[in-house]
């Protein structure tokens, strides 16, 4: 997203329904909730959240692939994060139940 877009504010949405649920995903909104069996969870989004942050970030991954740079400028707290949450989220879906993510 070029700066200023939006206001610099990601405009992303997601939503994934299936036969137990449904997760919702909206940045513009702000919003990300999950329905299941009837039960309805929120959870509040900071401005913070949805302020586009990244400079470049598919342009670096794909300078990385390709190898024109060896330099990653994303910090390693970021892949922690997203490996934390993708292992919470690989576990509910095997559990069926709400899973506690580390907050690394």
């Amino acid at each position: 997203m070029p700066l200023g877009s939006f206001g610099d504010q990601h405009q992303l949405e997601i939503r994934i329904t299936g036969r137990r649920g449904q997760v919702l995903l909206d940045m513009a909104r702000p919003r990300v909730a999950r329905s299941m069996g009837g039960i309805d969870v929120e959870v509040a989004l900071s401005d913070e959240d949805v302020r586009w942050s990244f400079d470049r970030v598919t342009d670096r991954m794909v300078d990385l692939v390709l190898g024109r740079t060896s330099v990653n400028p994303s910090p390693a707290s970021l892949g922690a994060r997203v490996v934390d949450i993708l292992d919470g989220m690989y576990r509910s879906a095997a559990s069926g139940r709400i899973e506690a993510v580390c907050r690394g």
